[in-house]
């Protein structure tokens, strides 16, 4: 009679509440948001911005959600940029009436 050696499986489960900020450990921990590491894009802060809202914004609104974001602090005519970010892209955004955006149904 032989004998089958024990066998124990293991099962890691990981959540992540807040997907785009992420704990970062060095020799001290520190929470940092990707959307201010330098390799940030407009059109995924703006995609983002919508995405929070599972809806639509007008500008002003939006302005006051990416405002806050290193990308926007650095570039003197970041307003001018989120239009031109959200026209850019009409397969991920959608102009619902005048001033409104959206994420398309393809992006939601």
């Amino acid at each position: 009679m032989t004998h089958m050696p024990i066998v124990h499986e293991y099962l890691l489960l990981v959540r992540k509440d807040m997907a785009l900020i992420y704990p970062i450990m060095l020799t001290y921990s520190q929470t940092a948001d990707i959307r201010d590491m330098p390799g940030a894009t407009w059109k995924g802060i703006l995609a983002d911005a919508l995405e929070d809202t599972n809806g639509e914004l007008d500008l002003a609104a939006i302005y006051g959600m990416v405002g806050k974001y290193r990308r926007a602090q650095l570039q003197q005519f970041w307003k001018d940029k989120v239009p031109q970010t959200l026209q850019r892209y009409p397969d991920l955004f959608i102009n619902t009436c005048r001033g409104y955006w959206a994420l398309t149904k393809k992006a939601a």
